[in-house]
């Protein structure tokens, strides 16, 4: 198990509670693993370079050391959160939307089985 203050924790868990920080989908709350890491990576004072991937690498640490603490999240990479999260945004809050999108799964469907 990797090493957490109770502090740490308590601030990982208090991350992924702000709504603002996730979108939920299907009762899973995905949320964004550059802006996660970033935050990570000041929590755990990681080198501040240019890229974002110690706190990324610690993302990915801290999931598979301390699994409970992302039950019910998933971890998506940045540039995939910031392109799936408005069509989620769109499924959840727009009928005609949710119905168009409906209407093209369930023809693609019917044309793989052709």
């Amino acid at each position: 198990m990797a090493t957490v203050s109770k502090e740490q924790e308590q601030a990982i868990k208090k991350y992924l509670r702000n709504s603002e920080n996730f979108i939920e989908y299907d009762g899973v709350k995905i949320i964004d693993q550059t802006e996660f890491g970033r935050f990570i990576a000041k929590l755990f004072n990681l080198p501040d370079e240019v890229s974002d991937k110690p706190g990324m690498n610690k993302v990915g640490y801290l999931k598979k050391q301390n699994a409970e603490l992302f039950d019910g999240y998933e971890i998506r990479k940045g540039n995939i959160f910031k392109r799936d999260k408005p069509l989620i945004q769109a499924l959840k809050s727009d009928p005609v939307f949710r119905d168009e999108v409906n209407k093209k799964l369930k023809a693609c469907v019917f044309l793989s089985f052709a």
